[in-house]
């Protein structure tokens, strides 16, 4: 009988090590969740958005995160200098799979947006809280920078007799606005279906430049364009079914 008794309970003890074995650790549970930022947002893509600087206008701030968790950041200190710093690496989430780090900067994800945390991996506080946030590029024509890169079947030059000449969609006035590389001008445009666009109402300031001819190109795309088309990052302006006018790529950095 006490044999009996002392083989059930050495199976008993068995069966219940064995399933203590297999259990993940709680972190482990947590970070296969169906819930968490991690697993069920789609964060791959690119973010952007000035942060707050201490002996500057704002750090100009882009993140680009590849499906292989590999990241390109570029920052630049506005008000100082043009020049734009690269970093790149792989991203890490931490256990949660709530929060990333990028190099030494720790970011909660949320959706369509990154926010910075301090040095100590907790959300920022105070007035300027709500400036620690790059939003996530979204597809479309709307709300980012195209800088002209092609005209005229010829490729435009960026350097420093010839900057950048872009323009920017701004939905929540339906205002166009941008530089020539020479001269800033905003005005009215209108979308519709099809991808019809029409620009109107273009003024800009009158400075003379050494080199106009970016500008030309420009405005001729703005004013002539009927109908426009999106491939990932590039846009190109057309009149019908005519050759190109001038093709674009999002460039935040043209600002």
């Amino acid at each position: 009988m006490k044999t009996a008794l002392h083989f059930a309970v050495l199976i008993l003890s068995i069966l219940i090590s064995s399933c203590g074995s297999t259990k993940k650790p709680a972190s482990e549970e947590v970070a296969d969740g169906a819930h968490n930022s991690k697993n069920s947002l789609d964060w791959q893509g690119t973010y952007a958005g000035v942060l707050p600087c201490a002996d500057c206008e704002g750090i100009l701030t882009v993140i680009t995160i590849s499906n292989d968790r590999h990241y390109l950041m570029q920052t630049r200190y506005n008000g100082k200098s043009r020049q734009v710093f690269d970093t790149k690496g792989n991203l890490t989430w931490d256990s949660r799979g709530g929060i990333i780090t990028l190099g030494e900067t720790k970011y909660k994800v949320g959706e369509n947006k990154f926010i910075q945390l301090d040095r100590s991996g907790n959300l920022i506080t105070g007035e300027l809280a709500d400036k620690y946030v790059l939003s996530k590029s979204a597809p479309g024509l709307d709300n980012k920078p195209w800088r002209m890169f092609e005209a005229a079947n010829r490729t435009i030059a960026t350097d420093s007799i010839n900057p950048p000449a872009w323009f920017r969609l701004d939905t929540t006035d339906k205002r166009v606005y941008g530089n020539t590389g020479c001269n800033s001008y905003n005005g009215d445009y209108v979308l519709e279906d099809g991808n019809r666009i029409k620009f109107s109402n273009i003024i800009s300031t009158l400075m003379a430049c050494p080199e106009m001819q970016n500008e030309a190109f420009l405005m001729r795309a703005l004013y002539t364009t009927d109908n426009y088309f999106i491939s990932n990052d590039t846009l190109i302006l057309n009149k019908a079914k005519m050759a190109p006018l001038a093709r674009f790529k999002v460039d935040y950095f043209a600002e």
